[in-house]
């Protein structure tokens, strides 16, 4: 029978608890039930929402102002305009709204306590998206 609960003290402190059949003590994050790491964030949102081509950039609205941005997880699926086949699917680099992108990209995503802003620079798609925040923000 597998560990499937860790509770550890000290400067290494711990709590986390595992699927049925995997031992907690060497399971990866997609094998645990909870860990107390992330147990501060909670989905805020998650949806998905199509964009076209070009260099256009698209703004979404949270509908409130939260008292941070909260933590986002994107992914663009392009579509061939021929055929409207999947091409392929991109991560987009999360820009700081204080500063320029994190690195060079044809895909970004500008993240703001009240909303978030897409563009790619070619071709069109959906992109699907995760937020979470803090519990007590």
């Amino acid at each position: 029978m597998v560990k499937r609960v860790l509770m550890r003290g000290g400067i290494s402190s711990a709590l986390r608890v595992s699927l049925p059949g995997f031992d907690v003590e060497t399971a990866n994050l997609s094998q645990l039930a909870f860990d107390a790491r992330f147990a501060n964030l909670q989905v805020y949102t998650k949806g998905a929402v199509t964009i076209g081509g070009g260099n256009v950039a698209y703004s979404f609205s949270f509908g409130e102002t939260l008292p941070a941005a909260p933590l986002g997880f994107f992914v663009f699926n392009v579509f061939n305009p021929g055929d409207g086949n999947l091409r392929g699917q991109m991560p987009f680099i999360v820009k700081s709204t204080s500063g320029g992108p994190i690195t060079v990209s044809c895909n970004y995503a500008s993240v703001s306590p009240s909303g978030f802003t897409l563009q790619t620079s070619g071709g069109s798609g959906v992109v699907y998206y995760i937020f979470y925040r803090m519990l007590n923000a």
